[in-house]
């Protein structure tokens, strides 16, 4: 029984790499004993100090990938990096049939040892790769300067023959692990799948004898790379990574590229139109104009124009905090209360008005129709503009009741 374990967002997982292939190796890999599970967590690896100007950090919405730059607009990465999950999808299903994902959720960085310093690019296009293979094409949106890898001429490694995994996954095994903020290598001996006839020219794996030495979530999609005649090529594109049922040891699983050769080129041999960089460069000066003009606009209105509102302006001046203490202990001491805010004049300070539900009331400086919002917020009790509302008839009444009659003679 084939056992797979595909993780969210450019997890490096084992499995055979799409169902055409899957079904005609089922019977192949039971009798040759390989069967997959789910990979620890590039851990380790070392860091990269070079140039690998074709080094790609892959990212959309809910993860990363890693990929290869392999022409000015196209990078390579993992099938299963472009597509969707669907909410059913099994752990054990990559989705290579899923929809695509959006292309404008997809973003790129290109060329640089650390994360955020390469090229940055967006996706123009996303293409599936053969049917059933776990590869996948990123038309960029505009074309890259830097120097892509050639793509080895179809080939079946020898066993034991030297590979480098680059990538730009977690550091650490734990789930919620940081991926890496800087590209990471780790050096792999390369062998064709044991014992698979019918598709070992589409299938590399390696040995991964080491747990802190092993390929993690988010390095889906690195580039595994070969000395071919003293030049760096690229060989293959990581899948994942898993056990064999006679021994505990860990397997790397990576598509072989170079089985795709025709289909990489054909497909990269064509293009849509790019994005030219001067416009967006354009509409963000359009934009980054047009906020200045309005604060220009708006800083003069406040200045010069402003219309005088119907009541004049209090000065700028706050609320003493023993005014404070008293109108929050006698809104606490009374019921059914609300708050009317006085605006002042040129030479008076707002003041607040607190007019309980029998119409006792209370008056304190407020300073400003804010203050009187924040502390009528903090208690809980209604403010009204008090020359918007005037004054409710239950304080009139509580004046009249309250006015005592003039002394006679």
């Amino acid at each position: 029984m084939l056992k797979t374990s595909w993780f969210e967002w450019g997890t490096c997982v084992w499995g055979l790499v799409g169902r055409s292939v899957l079904a005609a190796l089922v019977s192949v890999l039971a009798a040759g004993g390989i069967f997959p599970a789910t990979a620890s967590a590039i851990v380790g690896g070392q860091e990269v100090t070079q140039e690998y100007p074709w080094a790609v950090v892959v990212e959309y919405s809910q993860g990363a990938c890693s990929g290869a730059l392999i022409a000015p607009r196209w990078v390579l990465t993992a099938g299963h990096c472009i597509v969707t999950a669907r909410p059913d999808q099994a752990e054990n299903d990559p989705g290579l049939d899923n929809p695509l994902r959006e292309a404008a959720d997809v973003r790129l960085y290109v060329g640089a040892t650390a994360r955020y310093e390469g090229q940055a690019r967006r996706a123009n296009r996303l293409v599936k790769g053969p049917a059933g293979l776990d590869v996948g094409l990123i038309e960029l949106d505009r074309a890259s300067d830097k120097a892509p890898i050639q793509v080895a001429a179809p080939m079946t490694p020898s066993g034991g023959q030297q590979g480098l995994l680059v990538a730009w996954g977690q550091v650490c095994a734990e789930k919620d692990c940081a991926v890496s903020q800087t590209l990471k290598q780790l050096p792999v001996n390369l062998s064709p799948a044991a014992g698979v006839t019918a598709a070992d020219s589409e299938l590399l794996t390696w040995p991964m004898e080491d747990p802190q030495q092993q390929a993690a979530k988010g390095d889906s999609g690195g580039p595994i790379v070969t000395q071919i005649d003293g030049q760096p090529q690229l060989v293959g594109t990581l899948s994942g990574s898993g056990t064999s049922s006679n021994s505990s040891a860990q397997k790397g699983l990576a598509t072989n590229v170079t089985s795709v050769r025709r289909w990489l080129d054909e497909t990269t041999s064509t293009t849509t139109p790019e994005t030219s960089s001067w416009s967006v460069e354009f509409i963000l000066a359009v934009v980054l104009g047009g906020v200045v003009v309005l604060v220009v606009i708006r800083s003069f209105w406040r200045l010069h124009g402003r219309k005088r509102q119907m009541m004049p302006s209090t000065p700028m001046q706050k609320a003493r905090d023993e005014d404070l203490d008293h109108l929050e202990q006698w809104a606490l001491r009374h019921s059914g209360v609300e708050a009317y805010f006085e605006p002042g004049a040129a030479t008076i300070v707002a003041t607040i008005m607190l007019i309980a539900g029998d119409g006792e009331w209370t008056r304190r400086k407020i300073g400003s129709l804010e203050a009187a919002f924040r502390f009528g917020n903090k208690c809980g009790i209604p403010v009204y503009e008090v020359f918007r509302t005037g004054y409710p008839q239950r304080k009139r009444d509580y004046d009249e009741r309250s006015r005592r009659p003039k002394a006679l003679g």
